[in-house]
């Protein structure tokens, strides 16, 4: 009876003992494997920040103007109005009228030489101005169209090249890439005026002198979106390490910026679940890459997908969760997919200033000869020095004479002889607005 007792507590020991071992080998796995590398050196990826006097930056006067702004209640009106679905002399007038000193502000900004807006350190830093940003531009716009509509072209091309120089300001000088997206969108409303300028059989040469200037000026778009990404990686940096530090938490009272999902008791997230360094060594590399690809066209762009990085394809989804850093890695996958789209942003908007170069070009030879040109190499030295390649493939601009169109390939890089449909719709995307809808990016004439 003894030694059965015996054998049964062998027996009954076996699993005890293996369990310990498998309990021990795990913890010293994830000590392991849970240590973090040291902190990369990535002062390569450290945006230059300039020491400028309040008197002679640009942003100053920037932020007073936005905040002597005079908004309608219904400040969607200005869009429809911008849109062309409504028509009212009267309120752009008074709009205009009420808002002369946010006007004048931004008119004293843009002769500053330096715009230097405020670092964003974290998360927690929110872009300040964003409605009242947007509602000085479409002031801005709704005053160049209506000089324009009055018939004061010369005043009207003033207004536009204000706006592009507002646009430059706010893209070159970015803190972030949202704030880099923002300034493109502000250029992108000041291209939009000018090609309705362009429209405009009225204006002499004379009248428009200045605007075709500006426009070549516009470009390169790689050199602010190089700055944007360097401040975008402090940005991030900063956050992965503020969130292995366990500053965000769904209880913290103290918490001034976006409350985390972390719990209560998380109060610093482990380090075999998040490494930092290890981390931000992986965005380090990858912004790198990104800002390798600032300069290029679309198609010689390095582009990546998060899978084919990570190799997440041969792994199943248990054992991406019980891997080392999988909170790193995680973020990391995550934000491949946003810098790539900023990318594309940057050669649309590469793609519109050309567009808009050429359609200057084209309106100029017409008046000139009476007609629109063969084709674009006509333009050639007297109305615009070269023709432009597109951003997208490398390759120069398309022109149809026939359509009364230039128009780009676009992101799938395939010539769609300036189809307008939406690659997934019937629907036409229309040649005025919403460009890049289409299958090929297209801008009409006249």
């Amino acid at each position: 009876m003894k030694r059965i007792l015996i054998a049964v507590a062998i027996l009954l020991s076996i699993p005890i003992l293996l369990f310990g071992a498998i309990v021990l080998f795990a913890g010293v796995w994830i000590t392991i494997k849970g240590v973090d590398v040291p902190p990369p050196d990535t002062y390569d990826l450290v945006p230059k920040r300039v020491q400028v006097s309040d008197d002679e930056n640009a942003y100053t006067y920037f932020v007073a103007a936005m905040n002597a702004l005079d908004l309608p209640a219904d400040s969607d009106r200005l869009y429809d109005i911008l849109d062309g679905t409504v028509q009212d002399d009267e309120f752009v007038r008074d709009i205009i009228a009420k808002n002369a000193e946010s006007l004048e502000l931004i008119e004293r900004g843009l002769v500053c030489r330096t715009c230097q807006a405020p670092e964003v350190a974290g998360i927690e830093d929110t872009a300040p101005y964003a409605g009242e940003l947007r509602g000085i531009v479409r002031i801005m716009a709704l005053r160049a169209m209506c000089q324009r509509h009055k018939g004061e072209y010369a005043k009207s091309a003033n207004s536009c090249i204000q706006l592009l120089r507002f646009g430059v300001m706010l893209r070159d000088n970015a803190e972030c890439l949202v704030d880099y997206l923002v300034g493109t969108a502000v250029l992108e409303t000041g291209l939009e005026q000018s090609r309705q300028l362009a429209y405009d059989p009225g204006p002499t040469a004379d009248q428009l002198a200045g605007l075709p200037e500006q426009l070549d000026r516009l470009l390169p778009f790689g050199n602010g979106l190089v700055r944007a990404l360097k401040a975008e990686f402090q940005l991030t940096t900063n956050a992965i390490d503020d969130i292995h530090a366990g500053k965000f938490h769904s209880d913290d009272p103290g918490c001034a910026g976006p409350k985390c999902f972390l719990p209560h008791f998380c109060r610093r997230i482990p380090t075999y679940i998040l490494q930092p360094n290890k981390t931000n060594l992986m965005f380090a590399d990858y912004f790198r890459g990104a800002i390798k690809n600032a300069p290029h066209c679309y198609a010689d762009m390095n582009l990546h997908d998060a899978e084919s990085i990570m190799d997440e394809r041969k792994l199943s989804r248990f054992a991406n969760m019980v891997r080392p850093n999988v909170v790193g890695r995680t973020l990391y996958s995550l934000f491949l997919s946003s810098i790539d789209a900023v990318l594309a942003a940057k050669c649309r908007a590469e793609c519109s200033v050309q567009a808009t170069r050429l359609i200057f070009a084209c309106r100029a030879y017409e008046k000139h000869t009476g007609e629109l040109p063969d084709s674009l190499d006509a333009l050639v030295p007297k109305f615009i020095d070269r023709v432009p390649t597109d951003p997208f493939d490398g390759k120069p601009f398309r022109y149809s004479r026939e359509k009364c169109i230039v128009y780009s390939v676009a992101t799938d890089l395939k010539d769609s002889g300036g189809s307008t449909k939406h690659p997934y719709y019937e629907a036409e995307s229309g040649p005025h607005r919403k460009h890049w809808y289409g299958e090929d990016f297209v801008f009409a004439i006249k």
